[in-house]
């Protein structure tokens, strides 16, 4: 790998400074972005891996040989210095993607597929930091491969799924692949069968073609070089193959390289039900191609319900005239070429007049438009498919506070309208509603106070349709006096696919007089953790138990005790009273551990432990009904104490 590693030119190693200006202090060969720092030392071993595969130096006698033997390979790191960590972080990997771009990266492999939706990996919808970076590499020209990814785990394996569908309650959408962005590449593994190998997710509509991924051999740091089988690896041939498709034609516009890379793969049988394309990738086509015509249609969306749309199209190795043929699409999108004979110019490029028809009763989603491309010198055909998206756009046509004299910690009503000027959305989706001291609340720059209200869930909304909604909610606690922000957030989790985004936020100003405090501390669970079952002591004998409390207000707690009794027949027997020195907005629970002693004039008997927050009472609270709990028997008694 080393004669092929990329160095950055303008920066000077070593220095501590940043030489070219671009936020990296020393980045000279990549950057870590787990770490912020320029240590690109792979520790896990994945990159290394497929950097082999992409492009290990070859016709040199040593190791493997990559798909592009003279290529420029940068390492950027987005998981931390531990094999256990391959959650992964899709922030990080959207700050990779758009360094890349800067520093003049044409191909980026994103080598990990972001799980999206209701997940417990990650933070749900669409990940926009990396969708956005996405959008900006197809501005600059970069293409952007990687693999399909694994899912639906059973108990014979990863079987993989269709992410076609991705809006199903078991299937989660993987992400590059799930993005309708026509500059990612998505690539499903094959076994040495030219079959899908076991685990790698596939779809008609999502994945565009299939790689080698079984019984591969790549570098692999200190190990020096191993065989491997993973549904990822497929992504790095790809990878390295358009690398040497620029190699051969360095002037091809990112959709042009990747017409030619789709348009000679060889198409298979066994492959067809899995990938748009129906093929696995062949690199000496690719490189050789004899006549390859690739559309781009310019306009970004489908217009659901109106006509719309221009196609450009190029063509290499032919500047022969050409005939189109549209294919009509089953999902009822038509297109009337305006001529059906384009001559290319002598670099190989015309412009389709083409205007599309979608029916107005389809709902978002991507769909495919297909023509055929006939060379009527050579006779050569070649059918040229795209997948353009036709999104909704669901926002706020109106909201208001109906409320006359709306206070704080009291309840205040509005009332909202959302709208749809895009194609029915067809799935549920949310609309999310807070109070906050700054317009930008939704925005990078955070408020010092934002606090949610309320989330409603809708499901589906039509074209042109509305739904109208009245909510009566408690506003939070605000401790200042002063003009506050009432704000509304339709699809803040970006599970919608839309054209706008713009258009899902708004803001009422609302006048609010503060409070005395805006503390609320809850006690939220107590649990015995000696073993399981009912805990059996004798008196002057000791248990383990775990408590936690947390502070729902708006403002910061100061000092406050929190007590632990034994509990039986409404009467209480102190156990221990623990310190706090106050307790932050943040609704996550402190939890604490405690060694209890059951006091030795304690009666036999069944008892439950109560867990009293701020007992001696030197906290003013907005709710101080939440400040006790009982536990109760639950999931293995665990709650129990049993003295004997």
């Amino acid at each position: 790998l080393q004669g092929n590693m990329w160095h950055n030119e303008n920066e000077i190693p070593g220095n501590n400074i940043d030489d070219d200006g671009n936020g990296y202090i020393d980045d000279v060969s990549g950057w870590d972005f787990a770490d912020n720092d320029n240590d690109t030392s792979d520790s896990i071993g994945r990159g290394t891996f497929a950097a082999g595969i992409i492009g290990a130096e070859g016709n040199n006698g040593i190791g493997v040989t990559g798909v592009a033997w003279h290529t420029r390979l940068m390492p950027l790191k987005i998981f931390k210095n531990s094999p256990l960590e391959f959650l992964g972080d899709s922030n990080r990997a959207a700050n990779a993607l758009r360094y890349a771009v800067d520093m003049g990266a044409k191909i980026a492999y994103i080598g990990y597929a972001f799980e999206g939706g209701s997940s417990w990996r990650h933070h749900g919808g669409r990940l926009q930091p990396l969708e956005d970076a996405i959008r900006y590499a197809d501005s600059h020209g970069v293409l952007v491969v990687a693999s399909t990814g694994t899912s639906y785990v059973t108990n014979q394996g990863n079987v993989g799924s269709n992410l076609d569908n991705i809006f199903r309650s078991y299937r989660r959408p993987n992400y590059p692949c799930s993005f309708p962005h026509s500059n990612v590449i998505c690539v499903m593994g094959s076994t040495i069968n030219d079959k899908r190998l076991n685990g790698s997710n596939w779809g008609t509509k999502t994945v565009d073609l299939a790689a080698p991924a079984q019984n591969i051999i790549s570098t692999s740091g200190s190990a020096g070089y191993k065989t491997d089988t993973s549904v990822s690896q497929g992504a790095p041939h790809v990878a390295g193959a358009l690398a040497l498709i620029y190699s051969r034609e360095a002037n091809l516009k990112h959709w042009e390289a990747k017409s030619v890379l789709l348009g000679t793969v060889d198409k298979l049988d066994d492959l067809t039900p899995y990938v748009a394309t129906g093929g696995r990738l062949n690199v000496a086509n690719a490189v050789n191609p004899n006549f390859i015509a690739s559309l781009k249609v310019d306009d970004s969306y489908l217009q659901n319900g109106l006509k719309g749309g221009l196609a450009s199209v190029s063509f290499v190795n032919s500047n022969h005239p050409v005939e189109f043929t549209w294919h009509p699409s089953s999902d009822g999108i038509t297109a009337d070429l305006t001529t059906e004979t384009v001559t290319p110019n002598s670099s190989g490029k015309a412009t389709l007049p083409m205007e599309f028809d979608t029916p107005e009763e389809l709902r978002s989603g991507v769909y495919p438009l297909k023509i055929s491309a006939n060379n009527t010198v050579t006779g050569e055909t070649e059918i040229v498919e795209v997948f353009a998206p036709l999104p909704s756009d669901v926002y706020f046509n109106s909201f208001n506070i109906t409320s006359t004299n709306c206070k704080t910690n009291e309840n205040c009503t509005f009332e909202y309208e959302l709208a749809n000027q895009g194609a029915s959305a067809k799935q549920w989706f949310k609309v999310d509603f807070s109070l906050s001291d700054s317009t930008q609340a939704f925005d990078k720059d955070a408020p010092i106070f934002s606090k949610n209200i309320e989330t409603k869930t809708l499901y589906m909304l039509d074209r042109h349709a509305t739904s109208s909604n009245t909510i009566t909610a408690a506003l939070p606690c605000v401790k200042e006096s002063g003009t506050y922000y009432l704000k509304g957030y339709v699809d803040k989790n970006e599970e919608l696919l839309e054209s706008n985004r713009n258009n899902n936020r708004v803001h009422l100003p609302i006048n609010l007089e503060g409070a005395s405090s805006c503390v609320d501390l809850v006690a939220t669970r107590q649990l015995v953790l000696s073993g399981r079952g009912v805990v059996k002591r004798n008196p002057g004998e000791s248990f383990t138990a775990r408590y936690s409390v947390k502070n729902e207000g708006s403002q910061d707690s100061p000092g406050f005790f929190a007590s632990l009794s034994l509990h039986k027949d409404g009467e209480s027997i102190f156990l221990t009273k623990q310190w706090f020195d106050g307790l932050e907005i943040d609704k996550v629970e402190h939890r604490n551990y405690v060694n209890l002693t059951i006091p030795e004039s304690t009666a036999p008997g069944i008892y439950r432990l109560q867990l009293q927050v701020d007992s001696t009472q030197l906290v003013e609270e907005t709710d101080e009904t939440n400040n006790e709990r009982l536990s109760t028997s639950g999931y293995f008694n665990k709650g129990i104490v049993e003295v004997l």
